[in-house]
Order: C-alpha cells, then sequence, then structure tokens
C-alpha cells in the first residue's frame, strides 16, 4: 500500500484492496488513523459520494473497527468518523435512496454492517451517540420498508436488526428530550448523565485516555442557582474531579503518541514524567492486592537527583505501555525506598485492574503530575454519598438559615461565663459551675440580649462571627490574617465544651431520622454528639488543637487524653502528640487485643508469602539460606550444617558450595598470582576510580512530600522485601566496591577473575542436572567428602524439592493472607470506633477527612459543622495546584463560599472578621 502522500481521497482500487484478506483488521487500522490519517479525514469530509463508493467505504471502516488488539486506534476512528460529514449526511442520504434500488440481500447487508458500526459507536462513544439519531430513524424506517417485501429468510433478520434499531432509537429519545436547547459551548450541559457516576472507575481506562475533550461528558459547576438534585450535583463534581485528576495524563501520553508518530524522539513532556525501557516483575502480596516490582531503566534513572526529587512518591499514578499505547495498564506507586529507588532503581506499584501484565517487558511509562491519591478518596467518598449534610444549602442554594439541629429544644441556653472571665476550663465537663444570670444566653434570643462584645473580650466583627456561630446552621467566617479568625473559632469551641450538655445528647430532630449517618459506624452504640475540627494543613491543625487545649488548665489537661482524638500521623507539635489516634490505641492495650492478634498474624503470613515468591522467582540468581531449605533437606543432610545461629549455618552451607565472598577471593587471587608470573602487572587507574557517595536521606525534600501524601494511621508496616538466601549479583557488587574490607586494592585484572567466579556460581544455580531421589538416599558418610559438582547436583535436589511443597502450600497461604487482612481491616475500623466513641473533639486535616470521612466512615456532620474551622467542602475542594481543565469554562475557580454567597444563602450567616 504504497501510495501518494498528498492530500486526497481514497480510490475505489484502494478501498479494495483494504478488504483483501491479505490485509488484517489491524493493518487496515494503522492504515486509516496512522499512515493516511489526512486522507482518511479528507475522505469522510467530501459531500455527494456515490452509493457504491459509500458502500465500500463503510466496509473497510467496519473491517478496521473490528480490530481487537488497538482499542486506542479504534476509538480513534470512531471519533473521526462520528465528527464528520461522511457519518452525518452520507449514510443518511444512501440509506435513504440505496435500499429502494438493491435486492434484499444486498440490503441487508449493507444495514448489518451500519447496525453493526452504530453498536461500536455506542460502546466506545455514548457520549456522541445522539449524532446517529438521524441516521437510526432512517435505518428504522428502510428496514420496516423492506421487511414487507423480503424473503421468509431474510425477514427473520430483519426483524433482528429492527429491533436493535429501536432499542438504540429508544436510548438516543431519552437523552435527546432532556436537551431542548443546549448551549453549543456546553453541549451536554442540559442532557441526562450516559451512565451513572457511581459505576465509573476511578482509574482511567483507555477511553478515558483517547476521547480528548471531544467526548468527555462534563457539565459546569454552578455559580447561580440550585441543583436539580443530590444525585445532579454528585455527578458534575464528580465528573470534573475525576476529568481534572486524569487531564494531565491523557495530555502527556497524547504528545508521546503523537510526536513518536512524526519520527521525533520524545525527551520531555509538557505534562507527566516519562520513563523508556522500564520492567515489571512479580513481588507479591500487599494487603488484598498483588504487588509488583518495577525496575527502572538505570541510564535515564541516574541523572535523576532521588533525594530531593518528588518522582515516583507514594499514590502517584502511573500508564505502561510495551506498543506505544495502543494497549494500556495503569498502577499505582506503593510506598517507595527512597533510598532503594536511588540505589537500585527500583519502586512498588500496585494494578489495581489488573489483567495480564506481562513480566519481564520493557514498557514505555508515564507518571501523571496530578497527585492521583488524594483525588481517589474523594472521588470514592463522591460515590458512597446517598444523603449530604447540609444538603439544602450546598445543593438546593437555599437562603433561610435553620438553627442548629443539635440543640435539645428551642430554650436551649449556654453559659458564656468562661469567655467573660476569660478563665480556663477545669474540665471537659465544666457546667456544674452557678454563674451570674446574665452570662447565661438563650440561643434563639435576639444579639441584644447577649453579653455586649466588651463583655466578651471581643471586637464588634468578631463578636457578630462569635454569636451567628452558636446560633446558626451555617456560618461562613472569613478575614485577612491577623484579624483574629483564630481565635474566634478557639472561643467558640471553648463555649461549646463548656455547655456540652446542651449539645452532647442528639436531639429531637436528630431522633426523629432527619440524620442517619454517625461517625462510629452502622452499628455502634454511641449516642453523643461530637465536635468534628478540619483543617487545611497539619501545621494549622496542631496550631488550632493547641488552642483549644490552652483553654484548660494544666492540671486537668491530662483528662483531655480520652477527650480530643487528633486522626493522621504526620503531627510534629510535641503538644498535641499524645491526643494522636496511635497513643490512643495504646491506651486501649491493643497488644492484647484481637486486633495485634490479627497484626501479627497477618505479617507472619505476609512474610511468608514474600519468602515463597522472592525464592521461587530467584533460585537461578540466588543460593537460599539454609533455614528457608531445611524443610527439603533430610534429617541427616540438616544436622551437616546446624550451627548456633541461622546466619551461621547459611554461610556453612555457602562455604560448602564454595560460593561468596571468602571462596571467590581465594580462588581469584590464586589466578591473580599466577596472572603476574606470565604478564605484566597493570598501572591502576585512580583517576577512573569511582568514589563512594555517602547518601543522607534523612529529612529530604522527597521524604517530606512523601510523608505528608501518607494520611493513614495504621501501624501495620508489611515488608516488601526479604532476605532469601546469597545473591550472587548483590554480592559480587558489594565486593567490587572501592576500598572493600577484603580487598583494599582491586585492580582490572582482579575484578575480572573475581567476575569470573561469580558467573561460575551462577552457571551452576542455572543448571538442571540434579540428583535423583534413589542417588540422594544412597548417599553415606559426610557430605564434606562429595566433590563440588555432586555437591551442586545434592543442592539443586533440594531446591527442586522446596519448590514443588511451596508450589503446592501457595494457593493455601495466600487464601489465608487474604481473609486475614479482611478480618484486619473489619477489626482496624471497630477499634478506631471505640476510640472515637469515647471522645468529644476529633480533629483532622482535610487530606484526611477525604480518606476517612468521604470514603470509609459514615458520620454525622451536620452536627458537626458547628466547629468545622476553616470550613472545605471536599466535593469542590481540588488539589493545591491550579486545576488541570478548562478553570474558567466550568467554573471551578470559585470557592464554595463564593458560590454561596453569590446565591445569598450566607444571607444573614455570613460574617467578616475585620482589622481593628
Amino acid at each position: 500500500m504504497a501510495w501518494g502522500k498528498e492530500p486526497q481521497m481514497f480510490t475505489g482500487d484502494q478501498l479494495t484492496s483494504l478488504l483483501t484478506e491479505s490485509e488484517t483488521c489491524a493493518d487496515v487500522l494503522d492504515f486509516l488513523v496512522t499512515k493516511e490519517r489526512q486522507q482518511t479525514e479528507l475522505t469522510l469530509s467530501r459531500p455527494g459520494l456515490a452509493p457504491d463508493y459509500v458502500i465500500q467505504m463503510v466496509l473497510v471502516l467496519l473491517k478496521a473497527s473490528q480490530c481487537k488488539t488497538n482499542e486506542v486506534g479504534v476509538i480513534d476512528l470512531l471519533t473521526i468518523l462520528v465528527g464528520s460529514k461522511f457519518f452525518m449526511c452520507e449514510l443518511v442520504a444512501t440509506s435513504s435512496t440505496f435500499t429502494w434500488h438493491t435486492e434484499g440481500e444486498d440490503a441487508l447487508r449493507f444495514i448489518d454492517n451500519l447496525v453493526e458500526i452504530l453498536h461500536q459507536v455506542h460502546q466506545l462513544l455514548p457520549n456522541l451517540f445522539n449524532n446517529a439519531f438521524s441516521l437510526i430513524i432512517i435505518l428504522k424506517k428502510k428496514t420496516e420498508d423492506i421487511l414487507m417485501t423480503s424473503t421468509e429468510e431474510q425477514r427473520q433478520r430483519f426483524v433482528k436488526l429492527s429491533e436493535k434499531l429501536s432499542e438504540m432509537r429508544d436510548n438516543v429519545m431519552k437523552v435527546l428530550v432532556s436537551c431542548p436547547q443546549d448551549d453549543p459551548r456546553f453541549p451536554f450541559e442540559r442532557q441526562a448523565p450516559p451512565d451513572d457516576f457511581r459505576n465509573i472507575p476511578i482509574l482511567p481506562r483507555v477511553v478515558d485516555i483517547f476521547l480528548r475533550s471531544r467526548g468527555s461528558f462534563l457539565r459546569k459547576n454552578k455559580s447561580r442557582g440550585g441543583y436539580d438534585d443530590l444525585n445532579h450535583y454528585l455527578d458534575v463534581q464528580f465528573r470534573l474531579l475525576r476529568e481534572d485528576c486524569i487531564c494531565p495524563l491523557r495530555e502527556g501520553i497524547t504528545q508521546y503518541v503523537q510526536e513518536t508518530s512524526t519520527g521525533c524522539h520524545v525527551r520531555q513532556l509538557q505534562n507527566g514524567r516519562l520513563y523508556r525501557n522500564v520492567i515489571v516483575k512479580k513481588h507479591g502480596h500487599y494487603l488484598e492486592e498483588e504487588l509488583f516490582q518495577v525496575t527502572l531503566d538505570s541510564q535515564h534513572a541516574q541523572k535523576i537527583n532521588w533525594k530531593s526529587s518528588k518522582r515516583l512518591l507514594h499514590g502517584s499514578l502511573l500508564c505502561f505501555s510495551a506498543d506505544n499505547f495502543h494497549t494500556m495498564e495503569f498502577a499505582v506507586v506503593e510506598s517507595p525506598d527512597r533510598q532503594m529507588l536511588a540505589v537500585s532503581y527500583i519502586f512498588p506499584a500496585i494494578f489495581p485492574t489488573f489483567t495480564e501484565i506481562q513480566l519481564n517487558t520493557k514498557y514505555t511509562m508515564v507518571e501523571s503530575s496530578a497527585f492521583f491519591e488524594s483525588y481517589r478518596h474523594v472521588l470514592e467518598g463522591l460515590q458512597s454519598i446517598e444523603k449530604l449534610p447540609l444538603e439544602q444549602y450546598i445543593v438546593d442554594c437555599k437562603n433561610s438559615m435553620n438553627p442548629p439541629r443539635y440543640l435539645q429544644n428551642d430554650s436551649s441556653k449556654y453559659d458564656l461565663e468562661p469567655i467573660a472571665s476569660d478563665r480556663l476550663l477545669t474540665t471537659a465537663l465544666d457546667t456544674e459551675r452557678k454563674t451570674e444570670n446574665n452570662l447565661q444566653v438563650r440561643l434563639h434570643d435576639p444579639m441584644s440580649q447577649w453579653p455586649t462584645a466588651d463583655v466578651l473580650h471581643l471586637d464588634q466583627s468578631q463578636y457578630v462571627a462569635y454569636h451567628a456561630a452558636l446560633t446558626q446552621e451555617f456560618v461562613l467566617i472569613q478575614g485577612p490574617p491577623g484579624t483574629g479568625k483564630t481565635h474566634v473559632g478557639i472561643q467558640i469551641v471553648k463555649t461549646l465544651l463548656h455547655n456540652k450538655n446542651g449539645w452532647s445528647q442528639p436531639s429531637k430532630t436528630e431522633e426523629a431520622g432527619l440524620l442517619t449517618t454517625r461517625l462510629l459506624g452502622k452499628n455502634s452504640d454511641q449516642k453523643n454528639n461530637q465536635l468534628l475540627v478540619v483543617c487545611f494543613t497539619n501545621h494549622a491543625l496542631d496550631q488550632f488543637l493547641e488552642g483549644i487545649v490552652g483553654c484548660f488548665e494544666g492540671e486537668n489537661k491530662e483528662l483531655l487524653q480520652n477527650e480530643i482524638v487528633r486522626v493522621g500521623n504526620q503531627c510534629k507539635n510535641p503538644t498535641i502528640d499524645p491526643f494522636s489516634l496511635k497513643y490512643h490505641k495504646k491506651d486501649l492495650h491493643c497488644d492484647y487485643t484481637k486486633l495485634a492478634k490479627l497484626k501479627k498474624t497477618a505479617t507472619q503470613l505476609h512474610t511468608q508469602l514474600l519468602t515463597i515468591y522472592f525464592s521461587l522467582r530467584n533460585l537461578q540468581t540466588t543460593i537460599l539460606e539454609f533455614e528457608i531449605l531445611r524443610p527439603a533437606m533430610s534429617q541427616r543432610h540438616a544436622n551437616a550444617f546446624v550451627c548456633d545461629t541461622p546466619h551461621a549455618s547459611s554461610q556453612k552451607l555457602y562455604q560448602w558450595l564454595q560460593a561468596g565472598k571468602g571462596p571467590w577471593i581465594k580462588k581469584a587471587s590464586q589466578a591473580y598470582k599466577k596472572s603476574l608470573k606470565t604478564t605484566k602487572q597493570p598501572k591502576h587507574d585512580h583517576a577512573n576510580r569511582q568514589t563512594a557517595v555517602n547518601q543522607d536521606f534523612i529529612d529530604t525534600e522527597a521524604d517530606k512530600a512523601e510523608e505528608e501524601r501518607r494520611i493513614d494511621d495504621d501501624d501495620l508496616h508489611l515488608a516488601t522485601h526479604v532476605k532469601i538466601g546469597l545473591d550472587i549479583k548483590e554480592e559480587i557488587q558489594n565486593i567490587l566496591k572501592p576500598k572493600h574490607e577484603y580487598m583494599p586494592q582491586i585492580d582490572d585484572a582482579l575484578k575480572s577473575f573475581l567476575k569470573q567466579e561469580a558467573d561460575i556460581t551462577l552457571s551452576k544455580l542455572c543448571s538442571v542436572n540434579m540428583m535423583r531421589a534413589m542417588e540422594v538416599k544412597s548417599l553415606r558418610g559426610s557430605l564434606n567428602k562429595l566433590k563440588l559438582e555432586r555437591r551442586w547436583r545434592l543442592y539443586r535436589f533440594w531446591v527442586d524439592t522446596y519448590k514443588k511443597m511451596q508450589l503446592e502450600k501457595m494457593p493455601h497461604v495466600e487464601k489465608e493472607h487474604l481473609q486475614i487482612m479482611k478480618d484486619y481491616k473489619k477489626e482496624k475500623k471497630e477499634s478506631d470506633a471505640r476510640i472515637f466513641k469515647k471522645s468529644t473533639v476529633i480533629a483532622m486535616t482535610t487530606t484526611g477527612a477525604a480518606q476517612h470521612l468521604m470514603a470509609d466512615v459514615r458520620y454525622r456532620v451536620d452536627s458537626y459543622y458547628r466547629v468545622v474551622i476553616h470550613v472545605v467542602w471536599l466535593a469542590i475542594q481540588w488539589t493545591d495546584n491550579i486545576p488541570h481543565i478548562n478553570a474558567r469554562q466550568y467554573v471551578l475557580r470559585l470557592a464554595l463560599m463564593v458560590i454561596l454567597v453569590i446565591n445569598h444563602v450566607t444571607s444573614g450567616s455570613y460574617a467578616t472578621v475585620k482589622k481593628l
């Protein structure tokens, strides 16, 4: 198919050649979308095509769309087709005239081919399927017309086609009915969603990467007016947030594909990070998922300063492809060891949608610049929401403000004496102290009947904010730095803690069933409300909590141990650290609980599985240590290696096989001395000798970024690597390091002899020559009397026996491990719930809330929002960075507070703290 490169329509001969058996579906697809893309686009844009030409073009398009090995190319081709004049005009015109002038069989084949293409469009491009409405109607009508004159056999096939077209028509009608007047700038604004957002996978799909913005179903974030209902609100936020997460990865992959298709060598991506010649290996299990080991190309990786680089941090999203991104696999970086990454260029990753990742294959890998981990928790949370707290304000934009729902009755009173006297609280339940009547206020009384701002030691703007926060259900407080927002917040919390009996018990409104979710889980018997404090950063959270703790007298601060729970493991403040969730677990004596036992069992099973995986995968590069190999030995043979310690036993085994430092250096030195007698000693090239680099990985920029991404309090730290024996390649590298303790001066000749000894050991590991069972049984006397070759044959027999034992054992251990991890996760949630149950104040960052509140934990945020200082609504709180999609077009830059102000939701509940 070597035709001219000038853009022109395909000729009939060209189309005919594409339909021959010698051209596969993949060949035709590659020709249309890659080799002759301009010619394809030109052909599909030409009007007035002859019916015979249209028929032939349909056959070519159908053949290309049936390619099963390049879904990306099929999506690309169908996207070109659906937006073309050929699809919108020529197919409609040909369908109207062609079927009248053809035999029934020809008409049947033509309609059948079109229906098959329409089915592909519906499956892969559901958002663009509306463009097929005219064609579907025409085909449906013509099918019914021809049905009357067709044969009995043809009639049955036409009936099936008619049923398919009816179903397609109904699907399009459902969408079209909901969008009578679409704005061309926002084609989906009035349309019903093509699918349920709760069923959309969080990870990208191939179709998400190559649809680009032409087919993504996105509706803008509303700045004026309410949403139709909760599902409308959640759908808009979910799709915008998911698109914002996927967009950088899509742009990076698209740039790579486009530039490589034109013969360019891509050095750097504008969005994302590019890695070539990446190899993936099976690694084992981590929690409930399979873990893989990813090895970077050393020539590229050694140029990166891993000490300060923020590449490949925990939670980074990766895309792998071995065929120029025709097919893709997505993965997430899992707890990388920065030191191993800097030295060995290896890191662990999880493939959540793993199907058939090809091991030991060289991949091209793209790392997204968006922090996937924070997106994932929020997206999962949005999918799980069934009832949204404060829905009437956030979704419906109602501006009539209700009093707090947590108040027990309309005559609830608060004692403001600690604020007026500026005294410290004695305990968290300091409610029995008698105060002057003018300092006890009814929350429903007007502000004029409250103590004045001077009495409460507040300026006027702080006083308005303080009053609003205690008397209204939803309040936004804003102000420039230095205006006392944090001070007002602490006074609000101090007032609530002092008057805990007035709100800690569920009110009649809550007990009536209006609020159904709880922080402590569905099965909790907790009856008390709690305060939830959410701040944007760990530093802000610790600073605010320090202010709360400072409200209590020194001798009573220990009483707060069970009152305040700080969620998250990034506390750097020694004053607040004792309130962390991990310390509460210690107070519950977790060492004797079911959770501790499950953790111990899970760790043991994980180590056992990891040992099996590593040993089976490295049999040809590693001599297994004695304790691993011992079950495969007879008792007499095992006794020959038993020493005081496992390490000594393994060393005895290595010496017996004449492998490792000692034997290698001894043999290499002998060969080296012999070589000196016949050749001149080479000069030492000290200039080329590498110098050892002292890598200091403590408190590096990368480690700090890594820590910030970890938001879990879980103290179950599962190993990702385990030592299984003498790794030959690693051992020889250690020996050849400059100024080695065994050989301070190593020249090139001696290095060569040492490498030869290591290679000999590797060849013995790779050999398949082993003893048979009968020969092993017939062995008499000491194993040390065996010649070296027989020793290795006996070792291979032990390894073969061990391999068979582990392959039989592994499925049972994997099953037990997965079940234990499920039990552990369940028990951990219940253990956390028991801690929350005893607390009064629960504090976390927005990132922690994304995981704990929106994903795993049921919460009662209506009751807590009274004291959420620094309110951030997670559904539209994007990331620290500027949104990746068009922020102005989709109204992403407007904060929730601004949107609520625009819609007058906060009228009467919007307080500005001003500078004096």
